[in-house]
């Protein structure tokens, strides 16, 4: 698990849940990529915006609860985890690349998702959506969303957002 420090009085965002999904992450670019990934200090806001050049967007729901997790990625970053998982030598955010980002939501989800449910949690399975280009997402909310910045052997950034109503 994470050394992240969390202190928040959402229940679903809560250290348990947030470090699920850092320790979601952190196996999955690992083992993709073959990187060291290390997640960065959490940060909070309540006016969500976000702008990346490549992201997969994952709905998260339970019974209670809905919200979204979004997997973004500096162009630098997910080329070089697409060429070492493929062992390919892309140079541009080519379909098969921007595919990759949805594999990785997929798995970063998934892998969270069990370790979630296995606490009781009942989060179901999603879909995730692919964006890519230039874009800027935003979302106002009463809740906050938490965003971890993350670093792949000091060199490549991604992070993930987590944000719930």
């Amino acid at each position: 698990m994470s050394a992240v420090k969390v202190a928040i009085q959402n229940p679903i965002l809560n250290k348990e849940v947030i470090e699920s999904f850092i320790d979601g992450v952190q196996k999955t670019i690992s083992m993709m990529s073959g990187g060291s990934v290390l997640a960065q200090e959490p940060k909070f806001i309540y006016q969500f915006k976000f702008a990346s050049e490549v992201a997969g967007v994952v709905g998260i729901s339970s019974k209670e609860d809905k919200g979204i997790l979004v997997l973004s990625f500096d162009k630098d970053c997910i080329l070089f985890v697409h060429n070492k998982m493929l062992g390919e030598n892309a140079t541009e955010l080519s379909p098969s690349v921007v595919d990759i980002v949805g594999e990785l939501t997929n798995i970063v989800y998934g892998t969270a998702k069990t370790s979630l449910n296995a606490q009781g949690f009942q989060f179901q399975m999603a879909i995730p959506t692919i964006v890519s280009g230039e874009f800027q997402l935003t979302k106002k909310s009463l809740s906050p969303t938490v965003i971890v910045p993350f670093m792949i052997d000091d060199k490549y950034k991604f992070s993930i957002a987590l944000s719930v109503e």
